[in-house]
């Protein structure tokens, strides 16, 4: 959220009780639902422990996570969102994942920057493959 404006600002507004009422809810139903699939989804796979109904957790994690990102706005400007957002996960995983899901869960607050780290390492790397890959037709054309 924090590297990426368009998100925050989609997430702000859909919030926002003025949007609320403008857009009919904005993207919190589709949130709701598509934690729902992936929770559905992890059930189905056995990682989800027995009590846990997928549209019950799927609602919880979403307002949970909508509560972090205002919290974290209102009292610190956004400074300490990845350790809210890491100590949310680790508070409410453990009530609904198996153990051997949980052992391995990445819920550190660095994860997003790794993530980013990651995914900019790949761009580099595909846009040189790429490069390598059309440089004999520049040099087909140039000659």
């Amino acid at each position: 959220m924090r590297r990426h404006p368009m998100l925050s600002a989609g997430a702000r507004l859909s919030l926002g009780p003025d949007m609320r009422e403008i857009f009919g809810g904005g993207s919190v139903p589709a949130w709701i639902e598509v934690t729902e699939q992936r929770l559905a989804q992890a059930k189905a796979q056995g990682e989800l422990l027995p009590h846990v109904e997928p549209a019950e957790a799927a609602w919880i994690i979403s307002a949970g996570w909508a509560g972090v990102q205002l919290y974290s706005q209102t009292l610190t400007g956004r400074a300490d969102l990845e350790y809210r957002v890491a100590s949310f996960y680790q508070h409410l995983y453990p009530s609904i994942a198996t153990p051997a899901v949980l052992a391995r869960l990445d819920m550190a607050a660095d994860r997003g920057d790794r993530v980013v780290a990651e995914i900019r390492a790949l761009e580099l790397a595909l846009g040189e493959e790429e490069e390598a890959d059309q440089a004999p037709v520049r040099e087909s054309l140039a000659s």
